[in-house]
């Protein structure tokens, strides 16, 4: 069967039979029921506007399904409103459920990796952590790596203007993940913008970055 592309974060239920996508769900849409892989976790956009307690104990619930193969997107924005510290809290427990069941977190940060990256340095969570929608320099991109995390890239990889479109080259290709978020774009469109900016086969890329699955979920489910 031919390698597939690997959407490692979509907010989009799609089903399209090249394309293995674990798709992000909020914790008070998941359909228990369901086996389409996915993730789960309380968005720090969330956290004034939800019954966090409750969703959390649902969140502990939902973890020990099989389909739920990572925990989040979790994590934290210094772009709104909700205290830091409060979002520390949050983000923190999501990492001790994570730790729990030996499942990858799938982080949203903006404005916050040095807050990120001195949690991480705690040594606390062994965990993978996998920064979704990456959008910064080289530097920051190796304190990451460096740290054990993996890198998700996604559209903005097709912006000329934008951070990761310049550090992306640098980056170590055996820590990257591609996605679609949110966006309009298929993840397809990424994996090409990628293969011309790393210089290497559409076929290659997406061999590695199936071996860089394996690595952290153990086999596509």
């Amino acid at each position: 069967m031919p390698t597939p592309f690997i959407d490692i974060h979509s907010h989009h239920l799609i089903s399209i039979p090249d394309i293995f996508v674990i798709q992000s769900r909020f914790v008070h849409e998941v359909d228990e029921k369901s086996e389409q892989p996915f993730s789960s976790g309380i968005h720090p956009w969330h956290l004034n506007s939800r019954p966090l307690e409750t969703d959390f104990s649902k969140l502990e619930e939902i973890a020990k399904l099989k389909s739920c193969i990572a925990i989040g997107e979790t994590g934290l924005d210094q772009a709104i409103g909700t205290s830091i510290d409060v979002q520390k809290q949050w983000f923190i427990r999501h990492l001790e459920l994570a730790e729990v069941f030996k499942k990858p977190v799938i982080i949203h940060c903006v404005r916050a990796y040095s807050d990120l990256i001195q949690i991480r340095k705690t040594g606390k969570f062994k965990t993978p952590w996998i920064i979704h929608g990456f959008n910064e320099n080289a530097k920051v991109a190796r304190d990451l790596i460096l740290l054990n995390c993996w890198l998700s890239v996604g559209h903005r990889l097709l912006q000329e203007n934008s951070k990761v479109a310049a550090s992306f080259p640098k980056i170590h290709i055996d820590r990257i993940f591609l996605e679609s978020d949110d966006s309009a774009l298929s993840v397809s469109e990424v994996y090409e913008k990628a293969s011309l900016l790393l210089q290497i086969s559409l076929n290659d890329l997406k061999l590695q970055i199936h071996q860089n699955f394996v690595h952290l979920f153990g086999k596509l489910v």
